[in-house]
């Protein structure tokens, strides 16, 4: 990869994650807070923080569910495109310890975005249930150790 390849890129991740950042942050703003101010979270989640307004959410939890289906479902299914194209690469090795050491590199990334993709997905996109921040408490554990 070229660093002009590289510098686009990283640009245009820094670029949308910064938009979709600052579009929360707008939406967020123009909501009145009433009650308790506490967040019972490893981190300020932004799905907590709605939980906390005393108006309607629903824009906010469509803008969220709409990130995340384009965002995180769109890169999930380039991030495969990408794994099977390694994958046929690596089933092309002819040498064993070159295969095994692919093969060793390539699992052991796959099982972190999967834990990453999973847990965010989980997170973010699963609809209320009893005892809901106790069980999005241990995913984003798991999210932060994918970090």
């Amino acid at each position: 990869m070229s660093w002009r390849v590289c510098t686009i890129l990283a640009s245009t991740f820094w670029a949308c994650g910064s938009l979709l950042a600052l579009i929360h942050v707008v939406l967020i703003l123009r909501l009145p807070f009433c009650g308790p101010h506490e967040v019972i979270h490893f981190f300020c989640e932004i799905l907590s923080v709605l939980k906390l307004a005393c108006a309607e959410t629903g824009l906010n939890q469509l803008v969220i569910f709409a990130a995340c289906v384009f965002l995180l479902v769109g890169l999930l299914c380039l991030g495969l495109v990408s794994y099977t194209c390694m994958l046929f690469t690596i089933l092309m090795i002819q040498s064993g310890e070159g295969y095994r050491k692919a093969f060793s590199t390539c699992s052991s990334h796959f099982c972190v975005v999967g834990l990453f993709f999973g847990c965010t997905m989980v997170v973010n996109m699963v609809p209320d249930f009893s005892q809901q921040e106790e069980k999005e408490n241990i995913l984003i554990l798991f999210y932060l150790q994918s970090l």
